[in-house]
């Protein structure tokens, strides 16, 4: 059991690392906020109308005055993560999650920029987590016709393939289940930041298969 635990760990490293560096750069907002002020420190991390710093740490930061923010995000991170990073290069990976996380906060800013006031603020990597997440599901869906086949030939199926085929299935049900939660808590920043994440991670991951 411990070296089967050992291994999982080891084939899951860089998302891990991913979740602490969130973590972390987390309580460097934090320390910076206590410094200078939370409407400074936004300044300094979130996606604004002005150029700064925050076009450079907006995908990364979080919310510094709710702490399920960063929560919530390391959670679908782990997870989505560790259904995918198995079966990456870490090169593609790493790749793969920052060009979501990115995108995730682009679009929205972008649009913030153009469609409504300037002091709508973007940040955190919830479309890149929920992104990776979506396209682990899209890239890993051989699992849903390998259980298939397994049930209809009465055989077992291990617990571990149980659990990834779980977490494959409700990635896959996240592009309808985050977006209704979003318009149900009228939040328009979220909303096109998580479509558009989960939306390039479906893209991303058929471009992988198609490859």
């Amino acid at each position: 059991m411990m070296s089967y635990l050992t291994e999982w760990v080891k084939r899951r490293l860089y998302t891990i690392g991913l979740v602490v560096m969130l973590v972390l750069w987390y309580g460097v907002q934090l320390l910076v906020a206590s410094q200078v002020g939370v409407e400074s420190a936004v300044k300094w991390f979130y996606f604004t109308s002005k150029p700064g710093t925050g076009w450079l740490f907006s995908p990364i930061s979080h919310n510094m005055n709710d702490p399920t923010h960063l929560l919530g995000n390391a959670v679908v991170l782990f997870i989505g993560g560790s259904v995918i990073e198995p079966h990456l290069s870490p090169r593609n990976y790493l790749s793969v999650f920052f060009t979501l996380s990115v995108v995730s906060t682009i679009v929205p800013a972008v649009g913030a920029i153009i469609f409504v006031d300037p002091p709508w603020l973007v940040a955190g990597a919830s479309g890149g987590a929920y992104g990776l997440w979506v396209f682990a599901s899209v890239y890993r869906s051989n699992l849903i016709m390998e259980a298939r086949d397994v049930l209809q030939l009465n055989r077992s199926f291990e617990p571990r393939h149980s659990i990834e085929l779980l977490m494959i299935v409700l990635g896959i049900l996240l592009i309808i289940l985050v977006p209704a939660t979003d318009v149900l808590s009228q939040n328009r920043t979220s909303i096109v930041a998580h479509v558009s994440g989960m939306l390039s991670g479906l893209i991303i991951g058929v471009g992988f298969l198609i490859d």
